[in-house]
């Protein structure tokens, strides 16, 4: 992932956790997340602002690691509702 994608995703979301329930707002610590996963998503658009969102690790790992499906759904329905070619899925 580009450089610049990563500082604009992180501008875009005030360089803070974008997970609602996260109580951890401090910018410290924090990683782009594919809303669409990678292994499930292949478009070309993939790395694309509209599919990444800044959380803490904590979060990253409760999604990848801890199977966090509540919060893996909330930033899919995110990342379609940001890209016009899925309002119609």
């Amino acid at each position: 992932m580009d450089d610049k994608v990563k500082e604009e995703v992180f501008d875009r979301d005030d360089w803070t956790c974008q997970n609602p329930e996260c109580e951890k707002k401090s910018p410290l610590e924090r990683t782009p997340h594919h809303c669409l996963f990678k292994s499930k998503y292949f478009g070309k658009d993939r790395d694309d602002p509209w599919n990444l969102v800044t959380i803490c690790m904590d979060c990253h790992y409760s999604i990848h690691f801890q199977g966090n499906q509540k919060l893996r759904y909330y930033f899919e329905k995110l990342a379609k509702k940001r890209n016009e070619k899925f309002s119609n899925r």
